[in-house]
């Protein structure tokens, strides 16, 4: 949503004519806490970029069917998904971890105001 809002406030006065452009860039963008583009963790590759279109891919693994290709993908969307999911563990923690050490804790003494929630004590 920050990149149509940043899109939208730089003037465009066409802004919703560039939503696929702007969902194709955001699709293709890695995200900082699982290491990988929605395009890397839902198709197992990413998207053909210009340069890709001009000068082709040196990384494309020809298949001899459907069947090595489904399962050449299935293994690697797998794998992509085990590691995606380990760094998102990893960067949980370490929020956790941070707010944990912001968080202050409140002590009480007899006598001071409180407020109750629900079914109070006298």
């Amino acid at each position: 949503m920050d990149a149509v809002r940043c899109f939208v406030d730089s003037q465009q006065e066409n802004w919703d004519q560039h939503i696929a452009q702007l969902g194709g860039a955001m699709r293709s963008s890695v995200n900082r806490s699982t290491g990988y583009t929605p395009n890397k963790l839902n198709a197992r590759q990413e998207t053909n970029q210009p340069a890709d279109l001009m000068f082709g891919s040196q990384s494309e693994k020809k298949y001899e069917g459907a069947d090595s290709y489904i399962i050449d993908l299935e293994k690697a969307i797998k794998s992509a998904h085990t590691i995606a999911r380990d760094k998102l563990k990893t960067s949980q923690e370490k929020m956790k971890r941070d707010y944990d050490l912001r968080v202050l804790e409140k002590s009480y003494q007899p006598g001071d105001l409180v407020q109750c929630f629900g079914h109070c004590p006298d």
